[in-house]
């Protein structure tokens, strides 16, 4: 599995066994860390929105090829509201 945040290639510290959320949680963690939301998923260029993203949740990250995720500071994004 490939993880891409903001078009870069990001190495995770999540196992391949894990699910979706494990990884989620990581990659908010350093997010929130840099003053940054997750404001966009896909896995194998497919985005996750609605229903999908409940069962994404619980799929082994393993289970898919690449993954990316997209963050923008919250200020933007209220502005852009």
């Amino acid at each position: 599995m490939e993880l891409y945040v903001d078009d870069q290639r990001t190495e995770s510290t999540t196992s391949p066994e894990a699910a979706f959320s494990e990884l989620l949680e990581e990659v908010k963690r350093r997010a929130i860390g840099g003053g940054r939301l997750i404001v966009d998923i896909s896995c194998d260029g497919v985005d996750v929105t609605g229903d999908e993203f409940a069962e994404t949740l619980n799929t082994p990250i393993g289970d898919f090829s690449r993954i990316d995720m997209h963050t923008a500071e919250p200020v933007k994004l209220v502005g852009d509201a």
